[in-house]
């Protein structure tokens, strides 16, 4: 079973929180929002305007900012595109994904076989936040076992689900028919900044 907890509240301004991820990933965000919302980035901005300063900016594909804000936006977007969140969020990691794919990451990103797609997302991970611990615990020609640690609370649910539709694309492209990953319920490692930091389960599977 999928574990997907709702968001938990985040404690910090928009821009102000220490969690921060490369500027690729808040490109996406927008790219997505102009595409699927409603009168796009701006709808979003006038339906939260304390975050429309934070997203409306330009974003650096490699710079680092706050991330923290993602999880509300999300919602907020899925709401307005008249969908669930969690359907918007999967929908948009597949996106991110097929988006990958077809530019600049495309040789980094195609891989041989789902085991090798699953060593190269615990790469990226590193690569594009500033937390995060994913350790590959037991592998097989069938799945793989892994943890995450070291993920802020009020980022889980978006993180989970976003990965679900991102790593589908990337394991069924590398043949691993059916492929997809589930989530375990999270774990409380530690306290850092106020905010709860945990660990979450997964197993990457396909046939």
């Amino acid at each position: 079973m999928t574990a997907l907890v709702s968001a938990r509240p985040n404690p910090f301004q928009p821009g102000e929180s220490p969690f921060h991820a490369k500027g690729i990933i808040w490109l996406d965000a927008q790219q997505i929002m102009e595409a699927r919302v409603p009168g796009g980035v701006a709808a979003v901005c006038e339906a939260m305007p304390a975050h429309a300063a934070f997203l409306s900016q330009i974003f650096v594909a490699s710079g680092h900012y706050d991330i923290l804000p993602i999880a509300e936006l999300a919602q907020t977007a899925a709401r307005l595109a008249g969908t669930t969140a969690e359907e918007y969020v999967k929908t948009s990691g597949k996106l991110a994904a097929e988006g990958w794919m077809r530019g600049i990451h495309k040789s980094i990103l195609r891989q041989t076989s789902p085991v090798d797609v699953c060593k190269r997302f615990s790469s990226m991970m590193r690569q594009l936040y500033n937390f995060g611990r994913p350790e590959l615990v037991t592998i097989t020609n069938r799945s793989v076992d892994a943890v995450t640690g070291d993920i802020p609370e009020p980022l889980v649910w978006w993180w989970t689900t976003s990965s679900i539709g991102f790593v589908e694309v990337l394991v069924r492209a590398a043949g691993g028919k059916d492929g997809s990953i589930r989530f375990d319920d999270p774990q409380l490692e530690t306290m850092r900044h106020g905010v709860r930091i945990m660990k979450v389960p997964s197993t990457t599977y396909w046939r």
